[in-house]
């Protein structure tokens, strides 16, 4: 008999353990710092249960096309930069062309050598050559309407609704022309600068001895977007960590979810670990891959955390879903785009997926990256 209760009482306090540590698992802790609300979300959603499916509701393709941007409107026109030679095509809602334009590579009115584009909230689309120091501003019928010089250099350009200008601004390190610190920073419309948000370090590492150089295959990158109230959410790759921060300045949240990133498979590793054409070039493989691929802020002020999760092999991306707290609430799939996991340059991929208005813009290929498509997704919640 003893020993029955004693077995009963065992398997009771395990159970209390299990539930414990469950309980442990999903707990959210909340705390406020020198004003920065800090949220620590543990590695499982606290809403399982929450569902969101993308429905695939259009896709649009041409022959021997090269997307390698999308931009959307207010009023939903696609915006599909493709090519080499920087043809700009537009596309009603229901995927029907109705405009295209060629701007070419040069340094003439309407040429450039680099294409970073975004929309104004008057719907005026900005467009930064990085590499001539220029701003163009055309309208939605791609005429030319002001061209202006800058007074410095940079990349992942967006616009605010009082139209200061965020840029991810690189400068060389002193005494090296290998690493470069970026610095996110924030510009007036006539380009003064009011204040820097975050730096991070980026670049090849130099062995001093042996004179080699180590390159990083998934080296720390920025991902940032901005919400409606003019609110910059950042993040790098290689941490769990998303910081909100203020039209002034100030990090007014911080959001953070525990647990390890997954490790990186052989497969991933032979994919896509660049091959070395010297003997003074050394691909360094990590063993986790990074945390964060991109970031989106939905309409009802969630936050969709795209992952490495997924390994390399599945058909779909892994997002984790924040509520408009920063409190983490559901794990969801989500459609695999072109190039999702790239981060060897700072300032590519910025649009290669979009979000707006419950729906979800992507460039997709096929296996063998001979047929491109411009694909949106209906996001349905249950």
């Amino acid at each position: 008999m003893n020993n029955t209760i004693i077995c009963i009482l065992a398997i009771v306090i395990l159970c209390c353990v299990f539930v414990s540590c469950q309980e442990e698992e999903q707990t959210t802790i909340a705390h406020e710092l020198e004003g920065t609300d800090i949220i620590v979300n543990k590695n499982k959603p606290q809403n399982p249960s929450l569902s969101l499916k993308f429905e695939e509701d259009l896709s649009l393709t041409k022959e021997s096309w090269w997307p390698t941007q999308i931009l959307v409107d207010d009023e939903e026109y696609i915006y599909v930069l493709a090519g080499k030679k920087k043809t700009l095509i537009k596309f009603n809602s229901k995927g029907t062309e109705i405009l295209s334009k060629k701007f070419p590579k040069g340094q003439a009115p309407g040429e450039f050598e680099q294409f970073d584009p975004c929309f104004s909230y008057d719907e005026r689309l900005f467009i930064v050559d990085g590499s001539q120091l220029r701003l163009t501003v055309i309208n939605r019928n791609f005429e030319i309407l002001n061209i202006s010089k800058m007074k410095f250099g940079g990349g992942l350009f967006r616009l605010d609704s009082e139209g200061n200008m965020y840029f991810l601004v690189l400068k060389f390190l002193a005494k090296t022309r290998d690493r470069q610190r970026l610095i996110l920073t924030k510009y007036s419309p006539s380009g003064t600068p009011l204040h820097e948000i975050m730096e991070y370090q980026w670049g090849a590492y130099r062995d001093n001895v042996s004179g080699v150089y180590h390159h990083d295959v998934y080296p720390a990158q920025l991902k940032y977007k901005m919400d409606s109230q003019d609110n910059i959410y950042y993040a790098l790759s290689d941490n769990y960590e998303i910081n909100v921060v203020s039209p002034e300045g100030k990090i007014i949240r911080r959001i953070t979810k525990t647990g390890s990133s997954r490790k990186i498979t052989q497969n991933e590793i032979l994919k896509y670990k660049p091959k070395s054409r010297s003997n003074r070039v050394i691909w360094d493989v990590p063993e986790h891959m990074p945390y964060i691929a991109n970031l989106f802020i939905l309409d009802n002020d969630y936050l969709l955390v795209i992952t490495f999760e997924n390994d390399d092999d599945k058909h779909s991306l892994s997002g984790d879903i924040f509520n408009e707290k920063g409190v983490y609430i559901a794990k969801v799939q989500i459609p695999k785009y072109y190039m999702w996991y790239y981060l060897r340059e700072p300032f590519s991929n910025k649009n290669n997926a979009v979000y707006k208005n419950n729906y979800f813009f992507t460039i997709e290929a096929d296996e063998g990256e001979e047929n491109f498509y411009i694909k949106r997704y209906k996001m349905i919640w249950e």
